[in-house]
This record gives structure tokens, C-alpha cells and sequence, in this order.
């Protein structure tokens, strides 16, 4: 969305008067109009680990996560949602609104796996872009943690994964950080 008309070019890649030498896949942002979408916020406190996965993929929401506190911790429940933050009255609000999540991050290894909260700064996207985080095992097939669509910034992703495995976070198919 952007205050020009819809069907505006914004930004293109490569830039205006840039030499070409081979054919090459140009890349437009357009304006969707000055419209404002809303979206509510998703009820996600009691959610296991996956169905919060689950939830970020199909949500346009910025969820911010942090773990709960030692004394908060409920360790026969890793990876559940414990508190979150939601707007008075469950109103609708502009899409990729943060909201702030409290999970359950045990420190141990459960059932072979490490619990955590990846973070990362992105640089701010003139609109949400596909962001997945991959998880890379030392002994078996990498797969796919979350895939989802956010608008830049702060970036948190709880995840739970055999220990000694690679996460690797892409944007738009290209690989932003490993850890």
C-alpha cells in the first residue's frame, strides 16, 4: 500500500540506465493504492510449537517473541505460547502489526531437540517479503521450519531442532544469515 495511485511503479531492479549485456529478470514493486488493510490478531496463548509455526504462516501479524522468565517457565510444556499481547477488544489492526508473545524455551535438550528464539534485524522491506528459516541436522535432511511473509525489522522465530543443526534464514529465496 503506498499514498500513489495504484498501479504505480515505486521501485524496479536493476535501476534506470543500467547496462545490460544478457537477458535479465526485472524486478517492479507497484502500488496497491493508499487502501489501509487490517487483520486481527490470532489467539495463539496455550498453542504448541508447530501450531504457532503454523499460525506466523498464515497470519499477516509481526510476532514478537520472547521466552518466559525461569520462574514463569513451565517445563513439561516446551514451546508453548504463555502470554501475549493483544489489542483492546480484539479490534482490527493494520497488517504486520507486531504483537508480543511470551513462549515456554526450556534450556535443556527435550526429547534430542534444542529449544530457542532465533533473532535478527532485517533491513525494513517497502512491503512484506517471504522470509523461511531452515533447519540443517548434522545427520539427516535439512527441512523447513516456517515460511511466512514480514515487512523487515526485528525478525523472531522460536524453534525447537536436533541439536547441532544449521538454521539458515532466506529472504526472497536468498540467504540472509546462518547460525
Amino acid at each position: 500500500a503506498d499514498a500513489s495511485e495504484a498501479g504505480t511503479i515505486l521501485e524496479q531492479d536493476p535501476l534506470p540506465d543500467t547496462a545490460l549485456t544478457s537477458p535479465i529478470t526485472m524486478s517492479l514493486i507497484v502500488s496497491s493504492g493508499p487502501g489501509n488493510e487490517t487483520t486481527r490478531v490470532p489467539y495463539i496463548v496455550g498453542y504448541s510449537l508447530n501450531d504457532t509455526l503454523l499460525q506466523m504462516s498464515r497470519s499477516k501479524i509481526v510476532f514478537n517473541f520472547t521466552a518466559a522468565s525461569p520462574e514463569k517457565m513451565d517445563p513439561e510444556r516446551p514451546g508453548v505460547v504463555i502470554s501475549q499481547q493483544l489489542p483492546e477488544e480484539n479490534e482490527n489492526i493494520p497488517i504486520y502489526t507486531s504483537t508480543d508473545c511470551v513462549i515456554n524455551i526450556p534450556d535443556t535438550i527435550v526429547d534430542g531437540n534444542v529449544y530457542g528464539i532465533y533473532e535478527i534485524n532485517l533491513p525494513s522491506y517497502p512491503y512484506a517479503l517471504k522470509v523461511s528459516l531452515d533447519a540443517h541436522p548434522s545427520d539427516g535432511d535439512s527441512y523447513n521450519v516456517v515460511t511466512f511473509k514480514h515487512p523487515g525489522g526485528k525478525l523472531t522465530i522460536p524453534y525447537a531442532v536436533p541439536r547441532l543443526s544449521v538454521l539458515v534464514l532466506t529472504v526472497q529465496e536468498q540467504e540472509v544469515a546462518r547460525f
